[in-house]
């Protein structure tokens, strides 16, 4: 690992440096830059473990995975593909069936973003899928992927009890196994069995806080692999590098990403370089999103079972991860 590129205007905790140039940038963990840079930058014990914009520091050098002839593409081809507007997999007439929960829902369909950039709202005229209460399609994506993710792992015979041991309720009792079916499951335990309407935009309720978290995503494939009486783990980081990434694509395992510059969550399924740029290949269940990742190319239709999504390449170190998770055995 080099440490030569120097960088001065910069203002800051060492975590904030992390995110800005190294985070995805460099095959370097937090835990482990947090250390280094002290010992490479003295100065920083100074003033008191904080940058300072009026000084220069040494920080490491961006990895270039491309220069190396020995960085392969390894796409794993048998993971499944969910779209997060598929019916019935995020049908919202689900969760407005289950009497104990209806009045806590919103009405009408909230759809994702049309193609001349408005959406749909409450009560939309000419909404193109189902007008059931509780429609959750935005923001959905989270549960899309671990969907995914155990539908490549064969984890399909639910759960009887909630991570606490009570029983689930009759309604998770009879649905059948979707992802609308873990949505209403997570929500029920950490979410207090509401989905929350902040009367504006559902996207912004606590599906995004709860359903969206990795430990809450690691806790229920574990749950999962006990019922099959499979013996899994989860890795879980917080610290995503790209050779982390590739180390768990090349034991064969699928990967749950958040990206924070997409403020979405993904499966990856392999990697690949191109144009001297390290690629991630991803099942997006929300469709394709411009290789830049500014706006969305293609997105899958309200009900339509559209793939736009499946095998889309992203910029690895644009995507800033906030967390990565995936099984182990």
């Amino acid at each position: 690992m080099r440490w030569n590129r120097q960088i001065k205007g910069f203002g800051g905790s060492r975590w904030s440096c992390y995110e800005t140039y190294v985070k995805g940038r460099v095959d370097m963990t937090w835990e482990e830059f947090k250390i280094e840079v002290m010992r490479r930058n003295p100065v920083l014990k100074e003033d008191g473990y904080v940058f300072r914009p009026d000084r220069a520091y040494i920080i490491p050098t961006i990895t270039d995975p491309v220069i190396d002839p020995s960085f392969p593409a390894n796409i794993l081809d048998n993971v499944p593909y969910f779209s997060q507007l598929d019916v019935p997999h995020t049908d919202g007439r689900y969760w407005g069936t289950d009497p104990d929960r209806r009045d806590d829902t919103p009405d009408g369909c909230w759809m994702n973003q049309l193609r001349d950039g408005s959406g749909f709202g409450r009560e939309a005229q000419g909404c193109p899928g189902p007008m059931e209460k509780g429609c959750i399609r935005p923001g959905s994506c989270n549960v899309t992927s671990l969907f995914m993710l155990m539908k490549h792992l064969g984890l399909e015979r639910r759960p009887q009890v909630y991570p606490d041991g009570q029983y689930i309720s009759d309604w998770l009792r009879r649905e059948p196994l979707t992802p609308t079916w873990l949505y209403t499951y997570m929500m029920d335990y950490w979410g207090g069995g509401k989905q929350v309407w902040d009367g504006v935009n559902p996207t912004s309720a606590m599906n995004s806080v709860h359903c969206a978290r990795g430990d809450y995503m690691s806790t229920v494939l574990r749950q999962f692999a006990a019922e099959a009486g499979k013996n899994l783990d989860v890795s879980y980081t917080a610290s995503v590098t790209l050779s982390e990434y590739r180390r768990a694509i090349d034991g064969g395992s699928p990967v749950i990403l958040n990206s924070r510059k997409m403020h979405h969550v993904i499966v990856g399924i392999g990697y690949t370089y191109h144009d001297q740029t390290s690629w991630m290949v991803a099942h997006d269940p929300y469709g394709k999103r411009r290789e830049d990742l500014s706006g969305w190319e293609n997105y899958n239709g309200c009900g339509n079972n559209d793939t736009h999504g499946r095998g889309v390449r992203y910029p690895f170190h644009e995507l800033d991860p906030v967390y990565m998770l995936y099984p182990t055995p």
